[in-house]
């Protein structure tokens, strides 16, 4: 933790559930999706997002057992939430385990902050080709926990076939908290997760993720039937199960109407039995036009341009997700997959979240079941669905100086003039291969934006000048007085389908402008953190640490009343901090003074509420607040 700079104005991690900053709290529309920032293969890696008691993108071999396990800390090392692991069994499969595609003969470090009593760190290669998958290493760290935070590793080189892996966390009584797998053997400063800003959608599919009944599905040569089982369900509690008939091709398929001339892009998640690799040579696309009824429909007589190439990717647990893109030229139609023959008869294979959007490109899989931001346009698993489109607004008292700072990866393709964010009559849009820095119609200044790059970007304004920085280093200024005082910031666009399809992090407004070694130092190092902001026990712990440019000493001092001052070590403090028996908001002071008596005073508040929050289905119980507190 470092101690927050009395220039920042706001300081937003955005890196799941903590969308709370240090200053304003947001307004947010719609429902906020996460994806990786940084060059982590893992996702959800400090665990922020939770569902039906897991953390999302993780999964463990207990199945209905799994999340009575685990749980959500506040004692967190990074962002708002850790990962505890609250019983002892000894079962391998009570190991939380993330599946990912790894490259063959190339370095890769895995590290991970634990806490607590001891456990293991573990990675298993395996090759996969042709859907036959054989297991080749495992590389496994034990390690000696404590009662502070402490980063393990991991490095190796991965084998010459090795195409996918599977990294294990197991202990018992251990936190576990933002866990990296990147390449090369150094392991980078961890970066979170961001909210991606994607354009809202809709889902032309019913039932599509099955979680009434079959209705809505058809095959030619298969018969499809719901799974009611964890193991074979992506999203829910269901899956579809196929089943071919006898040898040769099989469709399986959803009727849609469209409109003639505009593209589709059609994807799903699919699971066959043993969890080996899906390749086109197994299962591609398939569409018919002009027709809603299956019967008559002969899939010998379909050529290539109605079972198109799909693109799959891994999606861990043995799914993968595979896409293709069409354009209709009718109005109705069947859309889904073909099973080639190396699909035998009377085998299986499981199905689940099955999408069918306007557009060439694929958006996060939706329905109407996921919550806020999502809807039905009928009846709930028997009608359309769709997305609404997310956005996050700060009130700002941002004057005629300062600096705007962020990190961002584009994870799409987005539509030409797309709004990335916006500062009063400063925009930021996003136009191919290009960021542009706006003022009306005016393009002041443009950075580079590289597709799956994640980059540092900063705004300045001063004395009538606008520049734009790119990883430290500016890339573009114009002369001309901003209109931002006062002004909220906002990412995304606040109307339109416009949207960059891009990651957003590490988000923070300044007070003042930045030098330039400011800003070199702030693009390659992690930004402030947003700390805790509830609590339900008595005692919480104060963290923080500062620094001289000089290598001066700093003395650091704490006070709750701010007047009564308790000093530490030199440079850093960590103090059990006492709330006392009430509830309410609690401040705590902090005052950092230099060798030449120059000094600044933070504070910052957590609310004690002893009423425990309910346990619901998307999100497991709070844990007690003894974690570090900005």
């Amino acid at each position: 933790m470092v101690a927050p700079d009395p220039r920042v104005l706001l300081s937003a991690g955005l890196s799941g559930t903590p969308l709370a900053a240090i200053g304003a709290q947001p307004t947010v529309t719609g429902q906020p999706a996460y994806r990786p920032l940084g060059p982590n293969l893992l996702r959800n890696a400090s665990f922020e997002a939770w569902a039906g008691g897991l953390p999302e993108a993780w999964e463990t071999g207990l199945r209905e057992e799994g999340p009575s396990v685990y749980e959500p800390a506040t004692a967190a090392h990074h962002g708002a939430l850790a990962l505890r692991r609250v019983t002892g069994t000894g079962k391998p499969e009570a190991d939380l385990g993330q599946g990912v595609v790894i490259k063959p003969g190339t370095q890769y470090s895995l590290s991970a902050w634990v806490r607590g009593a001891g456990g293991a760190l573990a990675i298993s290669e395996f090759a996969t080709q042709a859907g036959r998958s054989r297991s080749l290493k495992t590389r496994k760290l034990n390690f000696v926990g404590g009662d502070s935070w402490q980063r393990v590793r991991l490095k190796f080189t991965t084998g010459s076939n090795a195409t996918d892996a599977g990294v294990r966390l197991s202990g018992g009584q251990v936190l576990w908290d933002a866990v990296q797998l990147e390449q090369g053997r150094t392991p980078g400063a961890y970066r979170a997760d961001g909210l991606l800003l994607e354009r809202p959608a809709q889902n032309l599919l019913a039932n599509s993720s099955v979680e009434v009944n079959a209705d809505r599905w058809n095959g030619l040569n298969s018969y499809v039937s719901v799974v009611a089982s964890t193991d074979y369900s992506r999203y829910g509690r269901h899956g579809l199960l196929v089943r071919k008939l006898q040898s040769g091709r099989a469709a399986t398929f959803q009727a849609a109407k469209l409109k003639p001339g505009t593209a589709y892009t059609y994807s799903v998640y699919v699971r066959l039995r043993d969890g080996k690799e899906i390749t086109n040579d197994i299962l591609r696309g398939w569409y018919y036009e002009g027709t809603r009824r299956p019967q008559g429909v002969d899939t010998a007589l379909i050529g290539e341009r109605n079972r198109p190439t799909m693109r799959w990717t891994a999606a861990g647990g043995g799914w993968y997700r595979g896409r293709f893109t069409f354009e209709a030229t009718t109005r109705v139609g069947l859309y889904g997959l073909l099973s080639t023959e190396a699909i035998r008869a009377d085998d299986v294979y499981y199905l689940d979240g099955a999408q069918l959007e306007a557009g060439r490109h694929t958006s996060s899989y939706l329905d109407g079941s996921l919550g806020k931001g999502y809807s039905w346009a009928g009846k709930p698993f028997a009608s359309v669905s769709a997305r609404s489109r997310t956005t996050v607004e700060y009130d700002t008292t941002i004057g005629r100086e300062g600096a705007l700072l962020f990190w961002a990866r584009p994870e799409a393709t987005a539509p030409h003039n797309a709004t990335l964010m916006r500062l009063g009559n400063l925009r930021l849009a996003v136009n191919g291969r290009k960021l542009d820095l706006r003022e009306g119609g005016k393009t002041l200044a443009s950075a580079a934006w590289k597709p799956g790059a994640a980059q540092s970007y900063a705004v300045l304004w001063k004395e009538e000048t606008v520049s734009l920085w790119l990883n430290g280093t500016r890339v573009g200024a114009s002369r001309i007085e901003p209109s931002v005082t006062g002004a909220a910031l906002t990412l995304g666009p606040a109307g339109g389908w416009r949207f960059p399809n891009a990651v957003v992090g590490d988000v923070s407004l300044w007070r003042t402008s930045l030098t330039a070694p400011e800003l070199a130092h702030l693009a390659a190092h992690a930004p402030l953190d947003a700390g805790l902001h509830s609590v339900r026990d008595q005692y919480t712990t104060v963290v923080t640490r500062a620094a001289d440019e000089t290598g001066g000493d700093i003395r650091v001092e704490w006070s709750v009343d701010g007047s009564t001052w308790y000093s530490w070590e030199r440079g850093r403090g960590i103090h059990n901090w006492d709330l006392g028996s009430g509830e309410g908001v609690k401040t705590v002071w902090i005052r950092y003074t230099d060798a030449a008596d120059n000094w600044l005073v933070y504070t910052d508040t957590v609310i004690r509420d002893t009423t425990p929050p309910a346990r619901d289905e998307r999100r497991s119980r709070t844990e007690r607040g003894d974690g570090p507190l900005q």
